[in-house]
């Protein structure tokens, strides 16, 4: 197992043990060989990446034919994301920053998030459009975010790359569960899981 950030700071040496080798490297230019990994996790990571493509293609690289890409993110495009701030605007709870701030924000929010997944699901295209990070709130989940990540650019850019899609969103729910099946772009995680053809 390797564990990779881009920087040392982050990475405590305590845990190199039982195989695990922890490296400070840019994650669009690995220093693993080509197909030498069983699996590529990425983790809450996707999101924080300005070269999204470039990232996607190393992680491909890397894998092993028959090999297993794992991508786990929130959904910040999603329209529930910021249906949540408003109740908890409603109930006077803190709100996330990237669901907006106030009722107005997150209104707003509500209407752009869904127009921009009808957008990217009837577009076929794919489009890593990239955000402002808030700095002011460094602490604050994903408010340092610079890719709106979502389910619908990563699947279709893996299967555009030969990689086959072997799972999807889930809910945690009931309700999660059936409009996960039902609209699963809409989520508010992303889970995406592909593998790389043996042949």
């Amino acid at each position: 197992m390797t564990g990779v950030d881009i920087s040392e700071k982050f990475l405590d040496r305590k845990l190199e043990r039982d195989g695990l080798v922890l490296v400070s490297a840019d994650a669009s230019a690995l220093p693993i060989p080509d197909g030498s990994v069983d699996a590529v996790v990425s983790y809450e990571f996707i999101e924080h990446v300005v070269r999204v493509a470039e990232v996607l293609d190393e992680m491909i690289r890397v894998v092993r034919p028959g090999g297993t890409i794992l991508i786990l993110s929130p959904n910040l495009v999603s329209p529930f994301l910021p249906l949540k701030n408003i109740l908890d605007i409603i109930r006077g709870r803190v709100p996330a920053e990237v669901g907006g701030r106030t009722l107005g924000q997150a209104g707003r929010l509500v209407f752009r998030n869904l127009w921009l997944s009808l957008e990217k699901v009837f577009s076929g295209r794919v489009s890593f459009l990239l955000r402002t990070p808030d700095l002011s709130r460094p602490a604050e989940a994903d408010a340092d975010s610079v890719y709106p990540a979502n389910q619908i650019d990563l699947r279709r850019y893996l299967r555009q790359r030969g990689l086959v899609l072997v799972g999807g969103s889930e809910g945690h729910t009931f309700s999660g569960r059936l409009l996960a099946y039902a609209f699963p772009w809409m989520c508010g995680e992303c889970c995406v899981m592909a593998r790389k053809p043996a042949n």
